[in-house]
C-alpha cells in the first residue's frame, strides 16, 4: 500500500519535497536599442516589443559558464529555502 503515492526505487521509497528555488540571470543587459545600433537593424524597439515580447535581453559574460549561473541560482535557493550550504 502506498498512501502517498511515492515513487519506489527499490525497498525505498523517497518523499521529495521543494523547500526553496532560485532563479539567476546574467548581468549584462542589452536593450532593443542597444541590439538595432549594434547590428544596424532597420526596425524599432517599440516594433521589437510589440512583435516579439522583447524589451532586453541578459548576456553572460565572456568567461561565465552554464554552471556558473546555476551556481548562483543555487545560492538563492538555499536561502529561499533557510538551508545552510553545510547542510
Amino acid at each position: 500500500m502506498n498512501p502517498l503515492n511515492l515513487k519506489s526505487f527499490g525497498n525505498f521509497q523517497t518523499p521529495v519535497i521543494i523547500k526553496g528555488f532560485g532563479g539567476y540571470l546574467p548581468e549584462i543587459i542589452i536593450s532593443n536599442q542597444e541590439l538595432i545600433d549594434k547590428y544596424n537593424i532597420n526596425t524599432t524597439p517599440d516594433f521589437i516589443k510589440e512583435v516579439v515580447g522583447i524589451e532586453s535581453r541578459n548576456f553572460a559574460k565572456q568567461n561565465q559558464s552554464a554552471s556558473d549561473l546555476g551556481f548562483e541560482a543555487a545560492i538563492l535557493a538555499l536561502e529561499n529555502a533557510k538551508i545552510d550550504s553545510t547542510d
